[in-house]
């Protein structure tokens, strides 16, 4: 609940303090504030009147809350309402509060409630704070407020004015300005401003040879041809193309045809880089050597001066050649006696070498002598022993020799064998070896009518037990057409205990084994759809050695 000290100051205090055209009577005042009573209350206790605000205020500082009547002081002060009091009051006629600021205002109190004074200050209706006249509000509000409404004269865009002229104004796309690099163009909008520098022939643009450089649109043509560092130019002597700042710094210093003084200071003039060498090795002022400078003379003089120079020197030229001669006669015998002494020595060691060698020669060939036993003459021994030396390494475990028969038919109408290598077996604890000879005409039983063939085993080491054991062989007619039906022969297994027992069994004794009807003709010579064994006049024979 509202206190009444604060209801009565939010209330109009005492009467009606306006400037009447006709005096009031004095029935309408208030006996306390002695104006024309506002809301007039009578006394009951004694009749006068009394404002409503003037009577609470008087009740309200009563003591000990009693209330005594201001004019007859009776305890029982009691007011009511008086209407036709108050009906007379607001039908007086009064002139405008403002009055002497210049209204001419006049009416009753009732009417003076709803006068709008030009003269009263009001605030602003746009809140922009500001306290001014009402008859200057409506300018103002047109004219002067900071919040007032505008338009913008370029979009057209509805706002307050601070705004439009602050923000807005540096936004606007529809605001003519000239161009930012100061080109012809003017009045170009906002919006359009972007596009227009795409084009414009002031907008700053990089070198399109990545120099570095920012140059105006309409000078980048005259920037590439005549001012950037990066641009094509053909040198004007060699006329190689590069980019200048290359051709201008680098290339002048390396340019083979560029004109150079001759750094002699002759009278030829310039000449190019690239004859520079070969005419200071003719120039008449090139500072050479003297020609005598290899065997002491440390004059250097000019070309054209060197004639004169060997016939003032002459003598001492003389001098100097026949110390050289000197000099070189006694190297040249200290040369050829270290010479003759490395050459002596020389000749000892391959003396030294060679009987070393004619005695282990002397040696194989005692023991060759005595190893072979098949041929007395030296020629066979020869060919014997050229055989060995190439022999091919035959493994004993799973391993075999391909060998190939060439020209068979003639072989077979010459009724002569063909026989292989010496192969050796090496996985045997001594030193054995075998080869292979073919017989195309057939031998023994045979002849003529089958393809025989013998394997023949020696022994190349002296061993204190007369039996050798060879392993056992097969030999293959390999079939040229197909990995089967090939023709085999078995051996067994070989050693001495098949062969003639020969007491004592010494280097280079023989054992063959052989098998006349290994292939009859009639099959040899007559191919079928699955093996064919002669074919273009040679054929192959395997020779297996295993376990």
């Amino acid at each position: 609940m509202m206190d009444p000290k604060q209801k009565i100051a939010t209330q109009p205090m005492g009467g009606h303090n306006y400037q009447f055209i006709d005096s009031p009577s004095d029935m309408f005042l208030c006996r306390i504030c002695h104006l024309p009573s506002r809301e007039p209350h009578l006394s009951v206790c004694c009749g006068h009147t009394f404002c409503k605000t003037c009577v609470d205020g008087a009740r309200s500082f009563g003591h000990f809350g009693r209330t005594v009547c201001p004019m007859c002081r009776s305890n029982e002060f009691a007011t009511f309402l008086n209407k036709q009091t108050e009906r007379a009051i607001k039908s007086l006629r009064v002139f405008c509060s403002n009055k002497d600021k210049g209204c001419e205002w006049q009416g009753e109190i009732n009417n003076k409630l709803v006068h709008s004074c030009q003269f009263d200050y009001v605030k602003c209706t746009n809140y922009c704070g500001k306290m001014l006249r009402r008859r200057y509000l409506e300018y103002h509000i047109k004219s002067n407020c900071p919040r007032r409404k505008v338009e913008c004269k370029y979009c057209y865009i509805t706002g307050e004015i601070q705004l439009i002229e602050g923000q807005h104004k540096e936004k606007c796309p529809k605001m003519p300005l000239p161009c930012p690099n100061n080109c012809n163009a003017q009045d170009l909008l906002r919006e359009d401003i972007a596009n227009h520098r795409k084009a414009c022939p002031c907008e700053g643009i990089c070198c399109t040879n990545q120099c570095g450089k920012t140059v105006q649109r309409h000078n980048l043509s005259c920037h590439i041809q005549n001012e950037c560092p990066h641009r094509k130019v053909d040198c004007q002597y060699c006329h190689i193309t590069g980019e200048h700042q290359y051709i201008e710094h680098l290339h002048k210093g390396i340019c083979p045809k560029f004109p150079l003084p001759c750094s002699n200071q002759c009278d030829i003039g310039k000449i190019c880089r690239e004859d520079m060498e070969t005419h200071r090795s003719e120039c008449a002022l090139e500072i050479i050597r003297c020609e005598y400078h290899s065997i002491g003379c440390e004059d250097k003089i000019p070309r054209r001066d060197q004639e004169k120079h060997e016939k003032e020197k002459m003598k001492y030229h003389l001098f100097l050649t026949k110390c050289e001669l000197t000099r070189t006669k006694v190297e040249l015998h200290e040369q050829t006696a270290a010479l003759s002494s490395k050459l002596e020595n020389r000749i000892k060691e391959l003396e030294n070498q060679l009987e070393k060698k004619a005695g282990i020669l002397e040696d194989v060939v005692f023991k060759r002598k005595h190893s072979f036993r098949w041929s007395n003459t030296l020629e066979s021994n020869y060919n014997s022993m050229c055989r060995l030396r190439h022999a091919q390494i035959f493994q004993h475990e799973n391993s075999s020799v391909i060998v190939k028969v060439p020209d068979y038919s003639k072989w077979k109408a010459d009724n002569i064998n063909w026989s292989s290598v010496f192969y050796r077996i090496r996985s045997l604890p001594y030193s054995a070896m075998f080869k292979l000879l073919v017989f195309p005409a057939g031998f023994g039983n045979g002849k003529g009518t089958h393809l025989s063939v013998k394997i023949e085993f020696t022994a190349l080491s002296v061993i204190v037990s007369p039996f050798y054991n060879f392993g056992n062989f097969q030999v293959k007619l390999l079939n040229r057409i197909s990995d089967t039906d090939h023709h085999t022969a078995q051996t067994g297994n070989v050693s001495t205990n098949n062969f003639a027992t020969i007491p004592g069994c010494e280097i280079g004794e023989k054992y063959v084994w052989s098998s006349p009807w290994f292939v009859s003709n009639e099959v040899l010579y007559k191919p079928t759809a699955t093996r064919w064994y002669l074919k273009d006049d040679y054929i192959y024979l395997q020779i297996s050695n295993y376990s």
